[in-house]
């Protein structure tokens, strides 16, 4: 992990520069159109955002050819992560994760992914014609054993997955490092582990050559803010990552998601180790009163693999222990006010954050007892009409078993496609895809093959 820096270098460059353009009150005959005085006719809640909303002309720079801010918090946040060089990025981790493909690989190239990768990785191999070959739970031995057959590239691994496992990096690494492949990893749940210390698992940027990262789903950066790091062999693709990224980004970048970008950043190089302790201090206050207070179980590092953990940020209730479905659960706990990230069958997904206050963990705690008093089991998941809504619909798609999906069929979260495009639709994966899709899942790809 990088050193700590004193506040005097903890700087924001691109919200300096934002704020000091704003400040010279020029009259702005450029993009957006709203001039930086727009009020979305009577929406306030938006209106302070339209003066640092600003576009490339002279003195904002260009983040696809940074020179002066964005140069400077870009190097920043190489400093503050250890990476040889970074990139803020404005089209989320998927952007990251289509440059990365199309920069370390090409086509033919042969490439062992977790089963559980994100979409973007198979949608990038799509576009490049790379060849995935995919392992349940990778691991150094896995690596090691499918290599033997010759003829891989690289591996590509998601680490933390969205029940905040992560992989033993440091052993897979080494595998990678022995066999001469590219270690790509899609770390969008693990901005925050470079600045954690004692209780959280490292960060994959040191043993990594290419990694990804969302600033919006852990350190507080707006939707779509990402980071790309090269590191160790992955400095080789450097002119190829920023050729990709000019053609997977758009053309006219948010200023304001790049300042929130290296806002996140700044807070969590300042204080991140701190905020991360107390999270995790609340973290373990709620899964003592869940253990001893309801009747579910949370699910910790108990069963995982040697050098297997799961970051204590990422809060898995098993909703089964207690006789409730996971969906059915999600909606319950929404309607006392609580909005987790994902359910399944079996369990709830509390993403949480520095940001999280030990209110919303008593409160979330709460729903969960009122929940257990509510129902002892409830069966019935949705109301009546939206059950018919949804018989209809997985009707409707029965008639494609064995037929060609035009479309992925994916549970959203965790966003892995269950069946990619082009694959026949089987009776048992229609099975699973009923059993989810009545059980409350959201499904992407079910209804699209109808219009």
């Amino acid at each position: 992990m990088p050193q700590p820096f004193s506040d005097v270098e903890i700087r924001t460059p691109i919200l300096d520069m934002l704020t000091k353009y704003n400040s010279e009150k020029t009259v702005r005959f450029h993009m957006p159109g709203h001039k930086g005085r727009c009020s979305f006719y009577g929406f306030k809640g938006i209106t302070y955002m339209s003066p640092l909303d600003v576009t490339e002309i002279p003195g904002t720079d260009n983040l696809h050819e940074p020179k002066e801010a964005i140069l400077d918090a870009e190097r920043l946040l190489a400093r503050a992560y250890g990476a040889r060089k970074s990139f803020i990025l404005v089209n989320g981790s998927t952007c990251g994760i289509l440059a990365a493909i199309g920069a370390a690989f090409k086509k033919g190239d042969r490439v062992i992914a977790d089963e559980n990768c994100h979409r973007s990785v198979f949608n990038g191999a799509d576009l490049f014609g790379v060849e995935i070959v995919t392992l349940k739970n990778v691991t150094a031995g896995k690596i090691r054993e499918t290599a033997e057959s010759g003829g891989f590239r690289g591996v590509i691994v998601t680490r933390p997955d969205y029940y905040g496992i992560c992989s033993d990096i440091k052993s897979i690494y080494k595998a990678c490092r022995d066999l001469g492949l590219v270690l790509v990893t899609d770390e969008a749940h693990g901005a925050h582990l470079n600045f954690a210390g004692k209780g959280y698992p490292v960060s994959a940027v040191e043993y990594s050559d290419i990694i990804i990262q969302s600033a919006h789903k852990t350190i507080g950066g707006l939707n779509q803010s990402a980071f790309l790091h090269l590191n160790n062999e992955g400095i080789k693709f450097k002119d190829d990552i920023r050729k990709w990224l000019s053609v997977f980004q758009t053309s006219s970048p948010s200023y304001l998601i790049m300042a929130s970008a290296d806002c996140a950043r700044a807070t969590m190089e300042r204080n991140g180790e701190e905020l991360l302790e107390e999270l995790r201090e609340n973290i373990n206050w709620a899964v003592k009163k869940i253990t001893k207070e309801t009747v579910f179980t949370v699910e910790l590092n108990q069963g995982l693999p040697l050098g297997v953990e799961r970051t204590p940020d990422r809060l898995v209730i098993n909703t089964a222990s207690g006789g409730f479905v996971g969906y059915s659960a999600e909606k319950f706990l929404r309607s006392e006010g609580v909005q987790v990230e994902m359910s399944d069958k079996e369990r709830i997904v509390c993403l949480c954050s520095v940001f999280d206050e030990r209110k919303d963990f008593e409160k979330l705690v709460g729903a969960l007892k009122k929940m257990i008093n509510y129902a002892k089991s409830m069966v019935e998941i949705f109301p009546n009409k939206s059950v018919s809504k949804r018989k209809r619909e997985i009707s409707e798609f029965k008639k494609l078993i064995g037929k060609k999906l035009k479309f992925d069929i994916v549970p959203y979260p965790p966003g892995t496609p269950f069946i990619k495009s082009g694959q026949v639709l089987t009776l048992k994966d229609f099975k699973e895809i009923e059993d989810m899709y009545m059980a409350g899942a959201v499904i992407m790809g079910v209804t699209a093959h109808k219009d």
